[in-house]
């Protein structure tokens, strides 16, 4: 399984939160450690870019 890659800054939080939307469908189908563990670390990078845009 690919891991999708984060290409920078989102343009703007509607890109942020449909590229979360979508590593947090490979997370839960996920199996392998390392996949969830990068996963988990760009789920949360778009999380804290998506609560910095929401202020």
């Amino acid at each position: 399984m690919e891991i999708p890659k984060v290409r920078g800054e989102p343009k703007g939080l509607i890109e942020a939160v449909h590229r979360r939307d979508e590593l947090l469908d490979l997370y839960i189908s996920a199996h392998d450690p390392a996949l969830i563990e990068v996963l988990v670390k760009q789920i949360q990078d778009l999380q804290t870019y998506i609560d910095g845009v929401r202020r």
